[in-house]
């Protein structure tokens, strides 16, 4: 929990402060490629890291970094908190359980960003918005279950070679 704290807070200053220039960045997609080429490129390396160390305040200070910079259209947030954490030699299982469990006050700080939003959506809309949130809770445990057992088992190259194409992609053909 304390390094959880310890992550949040760079997570909070780094977001908050990247926020309007993500809003713009979002709706390019020549920028999207670019850091999704970046996302390939951290997901690649994380498999050459080796396991050993134990998880203290200055790894999860550094996944905390990471995590804010991730609110950059195309860096997967838990592609780069994984990646980061296998870097500074945490094991697979405690990078994939570290940055799952960071993902909760980060989603949640970003949802009371917005909460202002909810006034614009009319009573008409509001039943789909909830089954939405609903399908979107569950497929996002679902989605954490697959890439935790994923994450164990295999190596993140192929992912990392997916994003590599997507980017190229969005750069070249747009």
């Amino acid at each position: 929990i304390i390094n959880i704290l310890i992550a949040t807070i760079p997570t909070a200053i780094i977001g908050y402060g990247l926020k309007e220039r993500t809003e713009v960045w979002t709706q390019n997609p020549v920028v999207v490629g670019y850091f999704l080429i970046v996302t390939s490129i951290i997901l690649y390396l994380s498999d050459k890291a080796r396991a050993g160390k134990n998880f203290g305040t200055a790894q999860a200070f550094l996944v905390g970094i990471v995590q804010g910079i991730a609110v950059l259209p195309g860096i997967s947030r838990s592609g780069a908190t994984i990646s980061v954490s296998l870097l500074a030699g945490i094991s697979r299982e405690k990078a994939a359980e570290f940055s799952f469990l960071l993902g909760i006050p980060a989603i949640m700080g970003a949802a009371l960003l917005h909460i202002k939003d909810i006034e614009a959506i009319s009573r008409d809309m509001m039943d789909i918005y909830l089954w939405g949130m609903l399908v979107a809770f569950i497929s996002g445990l679902i989605s954490i279950h697959v890439v935790l057992k994923f994450v164990q088992r295999a190596k993140l190259t192929g992912l990392a070679i997916y994003c590599l194409l997507a980017g190229i992609a969005a750069v070249w053909c747009l």
